[in-house]
């Protein structure tokens, strides 16, 4: 056998990480290297040092939780080969191969492509995996998963946020351009109502002078025979003053008898809805003044 040969990564002397290289020595000229025996075999031990492993990091990368390690295949088991981040030294921690989920089980089987799992100290990761040419090694770099989307989580609460602040705004937004039309709304009926206000006042002011140039009482009553309304002249032919009127009943301004008779011509102009017209001499501190009464259901309250 005239090939060169590796012994594999082992713990030697003072128990420190081990590699070995086989190569022959040959017999004859160099000229007839493929005739020449093999004579001798010389193995070479070198140690393998924190210098070689430092060699795995990766330059730049600050990463809390990004590290390179060597894994190989050792029976039913799976043996790390170079430190950890854990603090584990090289050689020192196997685990199963059947252990469910475990990022190195798949960069085992199926090295040089993408793994999500857990890693060895069973949190979730993401890892890439490559076989080592000439060994049975594994080269794994693996991120943890949390770490590795704190970046893209970090912009999707930002994005999130955004939109909500822009939600909030454009719901503020709406309130006040509602609550500009809404007060814009009220100004504007608030308008239309103090303008009819004012047009019923002096509608009504020309209808007192209208009235109070009578010479006849004038009197307006509900369908309980009560006064809405009162000319001057009712004032005075009745003795009561103009403001309290309103309100009293025809038997407390007329009297019992000329009361119960208005009223019952009230009554028939409520049922009827026809306009009536009576003319009676009143008794009272005036016996001679004539009262025309001109009585017309103007609502369903008369």
């Amino acid at each position: 056998m005239t090939e060169r040969g590796l012994l594999d990564l082992h713990r030697g002397a003072h128990d420190r990480p081990t590699l070995g290289f086989l190569v022959p020595v040959l017999a004859g000229p160099a000229e007839q290297a493929d005739a020449r025996p093999v004579i001798a075999r010389l193995l070479a031990l070198r140690p393998i040092d924190a210098g070689v492993f430092a060699l795995l990091k990766q330059p730049g990368l600050t990463a809390r939780t990004s590290e390179t390690y060597l894994i190989r295949r050792f029976g039913n088991l799976i043996e790390y080969l170079s430190p950890l981040l854990d603090g584990s030294e090289p050689l020192t921690k196997r685990l199963a191969v059947n252990t469910e989920g475990l990022i190195d089980v798949e960069a085992l089987k199926q090295p040089g492509l993408f793994h999500h799992g857990r890693h060895y100290a069973f949190t979730e990761s993401f890892a890439v995996s490559r076989r080592i040419p000439g060994t049975d090694w594994v080269l794994v770099h693996r991120i943890g998963a949390a770490e590795a989307l704190a970046a893209s989580d970090a912009r999707r609460m930002t994005l999130i946020s955004g939109l909500a602040v822009l939600v909030v705004l454009i719901g503020a937004a709406l309130v006040l351009v509602w609550f500009y039309a809404s007060s814009r709304r009220a100004e504007e009926v608030a308008e239309r109502y103090r303008l009819s206000s004012e047009r019923f006042e002096r509608l009504s002011g020309f209808l007192d002078i209208l009235t109070d140039s009578q010479p006849n009482p004038i009197l307006v009553v509900d369908a309980n025979n009560r006064l809405t309304y009162a000319n001057q002249r009712l004032s005075e032919f009745s003795g009561i003053a103009r403001a309290e009127l309103i309100g009293r009943s025809l038997t407390g301004v007329l009297g019992q008898e000329a009361g119960r008779r208005y009223g019952a011509i009230n009554r028939l102009v409520l049922e009827s809805g026809e306009p009536r017209v009576e003319i009676e001499h009143l008794p009272g501190k005036q016996p001679s003044t004539e009262v025309e009464g001109f009585i017309v259901r103007r609502s369903k309250h008369g």
